[in-house]
């Protein structure tokens, strides 16, 4: 299901990201220019640092995932009660 996921949603590779990213940075650049000042424009999205979404990914991972994959993510089979 996983996999099943990134071949059907359209994932792409990291390079490719960058390059629809600054495409479409580009895109809105042209669109409604800087407000004098060097100033963001109203509404502009502000890129989260790496660190954040990585910790936010580790949260995630340990509520749904780390319960059948492990903390470690190699696998987790619980052993039957004695």
């Amino acid at each position: 299901m996983f996999i099943a996921y990134f071949l059907l949603s359209g994932w792409s590779s990291e390079g490719e990201f960058k390059q629809k990213r600054q495409a479409k940075e580009e895109l809105l650049a042209k669109q409604a220019p800087a407000p004098a000042g060097g100033a963001a424009a109203v509404g502009a999205h502000k890129e989260g640092k790496k660190e954040d979404y990585l910790a936010l990914g580790k949260k995630e991972y340990a509520a749904r995932c780390a319960s059948c994959h492990g903390p470690d993510g190699k696998g987790y089979r619980p052993r039957p009660d004695p």
